[in-house]
């Protein structure tokens, strides 16, 4: 399998619609999403991509709402990288609040 090393442009579909994001994979494992959302965390490939991403929610005036936990698995190929996965939410008091099925289909990004 291709290495995801890099930047991608992707699409997060989730039940209430779809959304686009950067993704930046680094050669020592870790993971960021770059645009359209901020939070980092780790990725290993091995037979198969899997990455996990913890994003932060802030309301418009900057206060701490709670935080996303982003699990996906999945694969990548030439020039695409697909996987699908749940993000569990949880709010300002650590409660998980729901669980939400996500799919994430993006391209390498070019400059």
């Amino acid at each position: 399998m291709p290495s995801p090393v890099g930047s991608w442009l992707a699409k997060v579909e989730r039940p209430s619609g779809t959304v686009e994001i950067g993704l930046h994979f680094t050669r020592d494992g870790l993971v960021f999403l770059v645009s359209g959302a901020h939070g980092g965390g780790f990725w290993r490939s091995q037979t198969i991509l899997w990455y996990r991403i913890r994003e932060a929610m802030v309301d418009d005036d900057g206060n701490y709402l709670g935080y996303i936990d982003i699990e996906q698995r999945g694969e990548v190929t030439t020039g695409q990288l697909s996987s699908s996965g749940e993000s569990r939410v949880y709010g300002a008091d650590g409660e998980l609040m729901r669980t939400v099925p996500i799919r994430i289909t993006a391209v390498v990004a070019t400059t």
